[in-house]
């Protein structure tokens, strides 16, 4: 036994010595690319560089959004550069390392933020005069978060962040976070998130957007020494309905100025923006002398104060005035959010906590003063993943022992059986109403309700995917669901005792004839008591997306399909479904200039949003982006 051991240490060592390191690197900006797809001896590995790899071995190197690299190892330390290729919009999902997540990273190559954000296909946009809702079909609905660099830049309470304020150049790509697989920053009162990733390469940058509406929209970044400085300006006409019917009072105007510093330990982030919008109001109650005016302020700070902990802090001022003359109604809104975690690491494993302090200040409510304190943590053993939080609230101007607990328990298993990937998790937790939903006095069509109770859930949810598809199904449970209901004219927000989200979908990424394919199909009905369908969810949504390149130049398509959406409890009154080619266009692009042509609506579709708003008719654009 002993001679045995002795020969396999030895080997061990013989391999050691024979073997090499591999690091992998964008060729362009010259960041390490972290996660690598390997393939040798007729197999495929999903690897986190830099990884360890017998010499003399010929692999093939590939990750997402770069070009496939074959090789042969023959240095004790190798440095491998890819260059980019345009791809699909994939799930990326890391097996090896065991991030129990679906990471959707998408690089940012699109005219704008929003463009990007509708073709994840896990996310419904809902828009109303360039004012936008992200929900999560299937998830927890509406309850998502914004971050940036993985600091949370949205009010854990009124989750308001006016995104058409945030420069296009100085985020490089953005990250989605379904909330059955992920721990967002280890906080799992965030059922998912958006991640927005600072560029980091010190490239000067010019993106220039404009349209046959005669809108247009400036951004310059001046980059140097890990300094960001940045100008970014937009200015938006009437929005133009499907035949060549005009909105009235539906412009847009506003600019955001920007500064970024970044070091190993250290990093700064500011962003100050301010927009003034029309607000036409619906159909069959219009408004010309109506004004929405935003701003926000964002200030984010991380600390890595050693390998295994982790500082960040983030301060959001939002601020929201609603004059509408023509009503003879003037509010205002400001909420002030401050957000401290810490958060300790090692081996996968990690505990941390944090502090939240939010404040409103409101013409028609009375100043709300809360502080959120919480704890969390994420344990791995094996093949088992468990994340807990606990929370609690309270307001120190009324009585501090009424507190608002919150709660979170995931446990997650992953396995393989021969190509796939199986995952399964369980997951118990509350959500407490955010500030909009208690307070909310925005506008004449809505108002908040303060005897609102927690929203409680129940999933269930099961994956198996290989690497070109992946189905998924669950159940959600819910109860008191907090929705916004029209009563006499006015939504606000009620709890609903109980409902049911059964779900199922598919997706599938093929490339065919050169044409680089995506679909995905969702089923997943809101059901309320008496097999009611929930007001304003589609139970059945299909995307795709396709894709071809042919020299330099990249073609595009973008189409959508969207099941009818109740507008009434009993289901009796409905918006149509509508199959809709959304986006279609063409991109020349060289080393570092892109200019890119596409037609959004090209077929100019009526299509109502929410009941009273039409979605913008076609509209011709172009872009041009150029970096030094």
């Amino acid at each position: 036994m002993k001679k045995i051991l002795v020969f396999l240490f030895i080997f061990s060592l013989f391999l050691k010595i024979f073997s090499a390191y591999i690091y992998v690197y964008d060729k362009s900006t010259y960041d390490s690319i972290v996660f690598v797809k390997v393939s040798y001896d007729g197999k495929t590995y999903q690897l986190k560089t830099p990884f360890e790899i017998q010499k003399g071995k010929e692999i093939s190197l590939s990750s997402l959004g770069y070009k496939e690299k074959r090789f042969k190892v023959t240095d004790d330390t190798m440095s491998i550069y890819l260059e980019i290729e345009p791809f699909m919009y994939k799930p990326l999902v890391v097996e090896n390392e065991r991030i129990e997540s679906d990471i959707l990273n998408i690089k940012i190559e699109e005219k704008d933020l929003f463009s990007i954000i509708k073709k994840i296909p896990q996310v419904t946009l809902r828009e109303y005069n360039r004012s936008y809702i992200i929900s999560v079909d299937g998830l927890l609905n509406e309850d998502n978060i914004l971050s940036i660099d993985g600091v949370p830049i949205v009010n854990q309470q009124s989750r308001m962040v006016p995104i058409s304020l945030f420069p296009k150049n100085l985020f490089s790509s953005l990250n989605f976070y379904k909330n059955d697989r992920s721990n967002f920053l280890g906080e799992n009162l965030f059922s998912s998130g958006i991640d927005f990733r600072i560029e980091k390469s010190d490239k000067t940058k010019i993106n220039i957007t404009f349209d046959d509406k005669k809108s247009y929209d400036i951004d310059l970044t001046l980059s140097f020494k890990g300094f960001k400085f940045g100008k970014f300006y937009f200015d938006k006409n009437d929005l133009v309905l499907p035949y060549g019917e005009k909105l009235k009072n539906s412009y847009q105007n506003g600019f955001s100025n920007y500064f970024y510093f970044k070091r190993d330990f250290f990093s700064i982030l500011y962003i100050y923006g301010k927009s003034q919008t029309g607000d036409p109001g619906i159909q069959g109650h219009r408004f010309f002398n109506s004004t929405i005016f935003e701003g926000n302020r964002i200030f984010n700070l991380t600390f890595n104060l050693s390998k295994f902990l982790k500082i960040f802090y983030s301060n959001n001022i939002y601020t929201y005035i609603y004059d509408n003359k023509d009503l003879r109604v003037f509010d205002t809104s400001k909420t002030f959010s401050d957000n401290i975690i810490i958060k300790f690491e090692k081996n996968k494993s990690g505990v941390g906590t944090f502090f939240q302090k939010n404040f409103i200040k409101s013409t028609k409510v009375s100043n709300v003063n809360e502080y959120f304190y919480g704890l969390f943590s994420n344990l791995i053993l094996g093949s088992l993943k468990f994340s807990n939080s606990f929370s609690f609230s309270s307001n120190f101007n009324e009585d501090f022992l009424k507190k608002n607990y919150v709660y979170s328990f995931t446990v997650s298993k992953e396995f393989y059986l021969k190509d796939y990937i199986f995952y399964n998790s369980i997951k118990i937790s509350t959500r407490r109403p955010t500030f909009n939903e208690l307070y909310w006095v925005g506008d004449i069509f809505s108002k908040g309700n303060e005897n609102l109770l927690n929203e409680k859930i129940f999933s269930y949810s099961l994956t198996f995917s290989d690497e070109e598809k992946k189905f998924f199904a669950g159940f959600n449970y819910y109860k008191d669901l907090i929705r916004w209901i029209n009563i006499n004219g006015v939504y606000s927000p009620q709890n609903i005792l109980k409902t049911y989200n059964p779900y199922i979908g598919f997706e599938y990424n093929k490339k065919f004839f050169n044409i680089n394919n995506s679909l995905t199909l969702t089923i997943s009905p809101m059901i309320l008591e008496r097999f009611k369908l929930l007001l304003y969810t589609s139970p059945l949504n299909l995307n795709y997306f396709a894709f071809y390149t042919f020299k330099n130049f990249n073609f595009f398509l973008y189409l959508e399909y969207r099941s009818i959406r109740f507008l009434n409890n009993e289901n009796t009154k409905y918006l149509p479904f509508y199959i809709s080619l959304d986006e279609t266009g063409v991109e020349y692009n060289l080393k570092n200039f892109v200019l890119t042509f596409s037609i959004i609506n090209p077929f100019d579709l009526r299509i109502e949003s929410v009941k009273g708003y039409i979605k913008e008719g076609r509209k011709v654009t172009f872009n041009l982006k150029m970096e030094v």
